[in-house]
């Protein structure tokens, strides 16, 4: 097997979750930090299915921990919307960037937030996640929580009183490929309660 189909092998088998084929193509000299058309990389795809095995597997071999795809996903904000907390926990140990942001300005912790994994949304403010950054939308994390409110991000929030106030969501239409890349998406937009706002 030459290079070019290992690093061929590496990418269709992350993406497809074969994580037999992910070892045998980098057995074979595949190169760990290899991208795809989108820029999604091995990591990428393990923190997409949770797998923190194979992410230690792909760190030990020099995955870049701090790569980032075409629209600005990071392997930290897959592991943050996939639940797994060891795997979150590790990829923020071995220096992912707690407040990255893809093109439409979500981060792991908005992610998190949305997902309403306090866990997550607690591990991620500890190592200084942003609870007030805002997306394009003008929603920060905390607006995003109100569906599944994250007592965790409410307490740091009012700890730190900077409340955002949210701006009103607009359509920002996007020429999407057939199937969507990580990240490549707009925020979710939350749900609103009558909640007054602290």
């Amino acid at each position: 097997m030459n290079l070019g189909d290992a690093n061929n092998n590496l990418l269709k088998a992350a993406e497809n979750g074969d994580h037999h084929a992910m070892r045998e193509a980098l057995n074979a000299g595949a190169d760990v930090n290899e991208k795809n058309g989108y820029g999604e990389t091995a990591l990428m795809w393990a923190a997409v299915g949770g797998n923190t095995e194979l992410a230690v597997w792909l760190l030990e071999r020099g995955e870049d921990v701090k790569s980032k795809n075409d629209y600005g996903a990071t392997a930290l904000m897959c592991a943050a919307e996939s639940g797994n907390v060891d795997l979150t926990a590790l990829l923020l140990e071995r220096g992912s960037v707690v407040n990255a942001a893809i093109d439409v300005g979500e981060t792991a912790l908005m992610k998190a937030t949305q997902r309403g994994n306090t866990e997550i949304v607690s591990l991620l403010l500890k190592h200084s996640a942003d609870v007030n950054a805002v997306n394009c939308h003008g929603d920060t994390a905390l607006s995003m929580a109100w569906g599944n409110v994250t007592p965790a991000l409410l307490r740091a929030a009012q700890d730190a009183h900077e409340l955002a106030a949210s701006l009103p969501a607009h359509d920002d239409p996007m020429n999407r490929p057939a199937r969507r890349p990580i990240g490549a998406r707009e925020p979710e937009q939350p749900v609103r309660s009558n909640r007054p706002r602290l």
